[in-house]
């Protein structure tokens, strides 16, 4: 994998007519969809899709890495759950081109 997910997001979600402050970690997220697109003139990025599942709600935005230049895209959320504090990220990691074909 080319990239790595740290941090958390503090949201408030609404459970049966209730309000509740929650926090999501990175290691909630899951890696829905990674893998390497060719972009032309031998150039490939790494593209990923990242969701949580909450259990009336959902967040999901892409991320992507070229040459180590990442770049996080905002996010999708449906539910009943707003974000108050946003402190994900995303790190690039070494890898070797080889390695995905």
């Amino acid at each position: 994998m080319a990239l790595r997910l740290v941090g958390t997001i503090t949201a408030n979600v609404e459970i049966n007519g209730k309000c509740n402050e929650i926090v999501i970690l990175a290691s909630d997220f899951s890696l829905e969809e990674g893998d390497m697109r060719h972009l032309g003139d031998g150039d490939y990025q790494y593209e990923a899709l990242y969701i949580y599942h909450g259990d009336e709600s959902e967040i999901s935005f892409q991320a992507t890495n070229f040459q180590g230049n990442v770049s996080m895209y905002p996010y999708i959320i449906s539910g009943n759950i707003e974000i108050l504090e946003d402190n994900l990220s995303i790190e690039a990691l070494d890898f070797e081109i080889d390695d995905y074909f």
